[in-house]
């Protein structure tokens, strides 16, 4: 019996429960998984919310939470408000036409998400957005081929001068690289700011320059400052890609380093997305539009999905450390000590944080 990821045993069962309550035996015979393999995914996929159990006689059935999803939104969520709907609509609508008029272009996905988190912020309009990928993004997602259509309401005039003005600034932004990092210093996002350097440092030419390499650490560290600190697992993760690539900054030949700057990258950004679905999670409820169980059934599985990814990168990642040198470097040691610190700082404590302390304390001391 060929063995599943979990992923791919989590796909299976949810559609074995597309249609009726099934047993244990019935999906894993359907699944073609062992009796044991079944239940511990039943289980997991209970305590994320995604099936329920229920009984016949003695027999345990399973079948999928009934919840509401949406067609063209991330991840299914829900717009709730017939209100916010209506608005976004407006919003995209004339973001369009208004691109169009003002540039002879259409407008992208990058361009009318970011002028619709600017309105939504400037007008206090307090649509369903959250940080994700690539900054702010409106849980309906954009395309230019969809007939947003809306019915008038009392602020639409006000909107509408404000598209205006926040189009007459983006579109003076020719490349869509600039207008995400433009985005995310005017609305003073430290981590996204510090992940869009890390990228740009990154794509640079890897090689054995110590300030290079220190800014590129310093860069890493300032984002745990501003992860999300409501899931340890991410923080653990995220510092265990730290420590990895300062083994491999500092133990790989500049050529050996040239041929694993793909997978540092590639790792990266398995660990951004990570954090991005998580920071989506949090900013959407930070909004009041949804609680906790409404997006639990929506994002769980979606990060659990992308921790195995991470930790699949993480361990190709540590094969290369493990060809050079078997035993791990002070500074490794010295990163995991502090992550047990790091993981019980208090709010205020958080904001005392010092990337260059924790630099000098793993041995980046400039």
């Amino acid at each position: 019996m060929t063995r599943k990821t979990t992923k791919q045993l989590v796909e299976t069962i949810k559609c074995s429960l597309s249609f009726e309550p099934r047993s244990i035996m019935e999906i894993a015979k359907e699944s073609k998984t062992d009796w044991t393999s079944t239940e511990k995914c039943l289980d997991l996929l209970k305590s994320l919310e995604i099936v329920v159990e229920t009984a016949d006689g003695n027999k345990r059935l399973f079948c999928l939470k009934k919840i509401q999803s949406q067609e063209h939104t991330w991840f299914g969520i829900p717009i709730q408000l017939k209100e916010d709907q209506n608005k976004i609509n407006f919003i995209y609508n004339k973001s369009i036409y208004h691109w169009l008029k003002k540039t002879g272009r259409e407008i992208g996905k990058t361009q009318a998400n970011k002028v619709l988190a600017k309105v939504n912020k400037d007008c206090n309009l307090n649509l369903p957005v959250g940080w994700y990928l690539y900054g702010q993004m409106c849980v309906e997602i954009f395309d230019l081929d969809t007939n947003y259509s809306f019915e008038n309401f009392a602020e639409a005039e006000v909107i509408e001068k404000k598209i205006i003005e926040v189009i007459d600034v983006y579109s003076k932004i020719k490349k869509v690289s600039d207008l995400k990092k433009y985005h995310y210093k005017e609305f003073d996002n430290i981590l996204y700011n510090a992940k869009e350097e890390i990228l740009s440092l990154g794509f640079s030419n890897f090689e054995k320059d110590d300030t290079q390499e220190f800014n590129f650490i310093k860069r890493l560290l300032s984002m745990i400052e501003s992860l999300p600190k409501t899931d340890e697992k991410i923080i653990e993760l995220f510092t265990e890609y730290i420590g990895t690539t300062i083994q491999l900054l500092r133990k790989l030949t500049e050529e050996e380093l040239l041929m694993v700057k793909a997978d540092i990258l590639s790792s990266f950004n398995e660990v951004w997305k990570l954090i991005a679905i998580q920071e989506f999670y949090e900013s959407l409820l930070e909004t009041k539009k949804y609680t906790k169980d409404t997006l639990h059934p929506f994002l769980s599985v979606e990060i659990m999905y992308q921790k195995e990814e991470v930790i699949e990168w993480l361990s190709r990642l540590q094969g290369f450390v493990l060809l050079n040198d078997t035993v791990q470097s002070p500074e490794y040691n010295e990163l995991k000590r502090l992550q047990g610190s790091a993981k019980l700082l208090t709010e205020e404590e958080k904001r005392k944080v010092n990337s260059s302390d924790l630099l000098r304390q793993i041995g980046f001391d400039y």
